[in-house]
Parts: C-alpha cells; structure tokens; sequence
C-alpha cells in the first residue's frame, strides 16, 4: 500500500503546486466558477490515475475544465450527497421514532453517510474514468466491491478527509479543494495496486 505521508510530499514538491492549489481553492468558494475547479479535480483524477505522475496540472482550457467540472458535480450530487442526505433523513426517522432519547446516537446514520461518501463517489469516479458512459456508473457491484475489499486501507484518508472538511470550515474552498485532491491520489493509488 502506498504512504500518505509520501504521496503528500511528492505532490506538493512541485514549484507551481502552490499557485494551481490556491487558484483551484479560491475558485471553490464562487458558486457556478467553482465548476472550473471541480473540472479541475476531474482532470488530475483522469491523469493520476492513467500516468501515475504526481504533478498538478496547468490550469488551461477552461472550456473542458468547465464541462469536466459539469460531470463531476452531477456525479458529486449521486454519489457524495445522495448517501449523507439519506445518512441524515435516517437520523431524523430515528430521533422521531424513539422521540428524542436516542440524543447523539441518532447521529450514527449521518456519520455512516458522511464517511462512506467520499470513497463511494471516487470508486465510482474511477470506473467512470477507465469506462466513460452510464454502464459504469451503474456497475454497482464494481463500485461497491472496490469499497467493501477496500475499506480498511480508506478508512483512515477518509476520516482525515472529514476532519480536514470540518476544521477548515471557514476556509471550505481551501479544505474541499486540496482536501479532495489528497483523496484522490491516495484513493486512486489504492485501486490501482488492485
């Protein structure tokens, strides 16, 4: 398996890291550019995964990155929103059913949700990538079985990824954008030794 530590390190020696970084982060905070980043995020995927190089990309044909980035938010919606709104309409049922006193327990299914959706979409966002088109998005068992052989080596990224999400709030562009990107080098990384 390969090191976080070590992937991190390789992707950030670069010189311009800091700037496509920082670029890619403020855009995140602008609803509607913030396709450009997410399309962004889809591209390094697509490169990580096809050459194994850790280098971010130039920022540059803004037409694809906006259309790559149209993709990847209707795919971010599917399968990273869809399991944390259902991980939080199950919570709700839960409060509702044993009337308030299950408290904090009741958080269970959201936290479920919350962890289990980033490795889901990139799982998905990885057979997509190697076989573009609706068949493999619906390959469920591909999808599935990547996170269920899977899960104790993403475990931990994932959780760090959360953490990096709720610790960096205030600066959620920052945290979303390189945060995800950190996700996909070790994700991929991980389904590429496979």
């Amino acid at each position: 398996m390969p090191s976080f530590e070590d992937l991190c390190r390789k992707l950030f020696c670069s010189p311009e890291a800091g700037k496509r970084l920082l670029l890619g982060g403020l855009l995140m905070f602008v609803p509607i550019l913030n396709l450009f980043s997410m399309g962004y995020l889809y591209r390094f995927a697509m490169n990580f995964r096809e050459t194994g190089r850790l280098e971010l990309p130039p920022w540059e044909d803004w037409g694809e990155l906006f259309i790559c980035g149209l993709l990847f938010f209707c795919m971010l919606v599917v399968f990273f929103m869809i399991p944390i709104f259902l991980g939080w309409v199950l919570m709700n049922i839960l409060l509702v059913l044993s009337l308030g006193i299950l408290g904090f327990l009741a958080i269970i299914p959201l936290s479920i949700g919350a962890v289990f959706a980033p490795t889901f979409f990139l799982s998905a966002l990885y057979d997509f990538q190697k076989d573009p088109g609706l068949p493999a998005l619906l390959n469920w068992k591909s999808i599935f079985g990547r996170i269920l052989n899977l899960w104790p080596s993403l475990l931990l990224p994932t959780l760090l990824y959360a953490g990096v999400l709720s610790l960096g709030m205030p600066l959620f562009g920052f945290a979303f954008f390189i945060g995800f990107i950190l996700l996909i080098v070790y994700t991929t990384s991980v389904f590429c030794a496979i």
